[in-house]
């Protein structure tokens, strides 16, 4: 056999093999990049509700104040 033909037979397996393993990547890819958007916008859902939930601990910390300010005053006039 020629051994330039069979070094030609050799680069076209190669070759063929190197295909195969790009469509696999793609195909991972494919897979990686669908999962980071799901991922993505499960992350705004959480975050959302964590903005909210923010909100609602400032405004529980500011009532908690107020009240604390108040039973202040109260206990000091009660004291006199």
């Amino acid at each position: 056999m020629d051994p330039l033909l069979a070094l030609h037979q050799q680069v076209g397996q190669l070759e063929g093999k190197i295909s195969a393993a790009h469509s696999r990547l793609d195909r991972h890819e494919s897979v990686v990049q669908r999962d980071l958007t799901e991922i993505k916008s499960d992350l705004k859902t959480v975050m959302a509700f964590m903005n909210t939930s923010k909100g609602w601990g400032a405004g529980a910390l500011f009532v908690s104040g107020i009240v604390g300010t108040i039973a202040g005053i109260i206990m000091s006039m009660l004291l006199r």
